[in-house]
């Protein structure tokens, strides 16, 4: 009988610098929500097994640039009096926002999801957003209709900038695209690969 070889279990290494613990995820994520019917727009997390949110004023976990534009951006939808969708997709427009920022190059791409388009008063929010400082290089709208749990819609429409985000993961390019899925924590994918690595033989050819 054959016996498979497994290799030694290796001591558990940190994802992330122990000088610099925070900032390490690359994708940043909120959700919108009405704190109430009368009150303002509200930007923040899911509570811990359920679908209410609860209004974050930082996430210290995320990448500070995708921070800055979510928080822009929320700012901007909030003025301009635009109401999250709510659980029944019924109470208002923007359901999510997600920006991924690229460990390599710098770069950023927001993606705003919305149950639809046609409120102008999102158009002037997000162009608005986008004149300020903190705006990133790419922007695209998705649009999510359907009363799912699925973060993106089928169709994705390109607003500005580049169409995909470039990085680079152990000398590797990749080219994303805004609805794609990606490691979170780039530096952590990193030392996967590396890991995958040191464990084959020099040469071979590695997917």
């Amino acid at each position: 009988s054959m016996r498979a070889h497994l290799p030694a279990v290796a001591d558990t290494l940190p994802a992330t610098s122990l000088d610099e613990p925070w900032g390490y995820r690359h994708k940043v994520h909120f959700v919108f929500a009405n704190a109430s019917p009368r009150k303002p727009l509200i930007m923040g997390h899911y509570v811990r097994g359920s679908r209410r949110v609860f209004a974050a004023e930082e996430c210290p976990v995320h990448d500070p640039r995708g921070n800055a534009f979510a928080f822009a951006l929320w700012d901007e939808c909030a003025v301009a009096g635009i109401r999250a969708a709510g659980p029944t997709l019924t109470q208002g427009t923007i359901r999510h926002v997600a920006v991924r920022t690229a460990a390599a190059t710098g770069h950023t791409m927001a993606t705003l999801v919305v149950t639809n388009a046609g409120d102008k008063r999102l158009r002037s929010a997000t162009r608005s957003a986008l004149a300020r400082q903190e705006a990133p290089e790419s922007f695209h709208l998705n649009l999510h209709p359907r009363p799912d749990a699925y973060l993106f819609g089928r169709e994705t429409r390109h607003v500005r900038g580049p169409r995909q985000l470039r990085e680079t993961v152990a000398g590797a390019s990749f080219l994303l695209s805004p609805t794609a899925f990606f490691q979170t924590n780039v530096r952590a994918a990193e030392i996967l690969v590396r890991l995958v690595l040191d464990a084959l033989p020099s040469g071979l050819p590695v997917l």
